[in-house]
């Protein structure tokens, strides 16, 4: 299983039927993932401390939309793109935790 990580806002994930879609997903844009080792620097990059969040663990070979991988910054690992929404069965776990924080380690 390959798992991809997504950060995710509580009030999105509330309102998640059979798919999971952030708020601000243009049509025919993308929800941004990335691995564990490059958790750390999107949530410094991109999320303001004391913010609300929930880390999700996603299983890919889960996930219907297609998932592309591109690099954003020279030099560094590609990021997943998951170009669509995301199926709820694709959410294996999810841990709501305040940035900048790391999440806690949880188990399944």
């Amino acid at each position: 299983m390959n798992e991809l990580l997504h950060i995710a806002r509580p009030q999105d994930l509330a309102v998640a039927d059979t798919h999971y879609r952030p708020a601000d997903l243009p049509p025919g844009g993308f929800v941004h993932c990335c691995d564990r080792d490059q958790l750390p620097g999107v949530l410094e990059r991109w999320f303001a401390p004391g913010t609300e969040l929930v880390l999700l663990h996603l299983d890919e070979a889960l996930i219907d939309a297609p998932v592309v991988r591109e690099v954003v910054i020279e030099g560094q690992a590609p990021f997943a793109h998951v170009y669509g929404p995301i199926p709820v069965r694709a959410i294996l776990q999810h841990v709501a935790f305040t940035a900048p924080l790391a999440p806690a380690q949880s188990t399944r």
